[in-house]
């Protein structure tokens, strides 16, 4: 068997087996979160916000009980 190209002939080897096929370590999927004022996670949000809140509120009346006992 000859291969041609443009009236000349081409230098080839017969392949005897396919090669075997390369595995590649498949990408980890990245999860889609929605950020927390997002609708679905709004109710979260708003709870998180007071907590929050709250912690701020009850750390700074500590530092005014610290610094009145002072």
């Amino acid at each position: 068997m000859y291969i041609v190209y443009k009236g000349r002939r081409l230098k080839y080897k017969a392949i005897v087996a396919r090669p075997p096929k390369e595995k590649s370590e498949p990408k980890p999927r990245k999860t889609y979160r929605p950020s927390m004022e997002h609708p679905w996670k709004r109710s979260l949000y708003e709870r998180r916000l007071t907590k929050e809140k709250a912690f701020l509120q009850s750390k700074k009346d500590r530092e005014k009980l610290a610094l009145v006992k002072a």
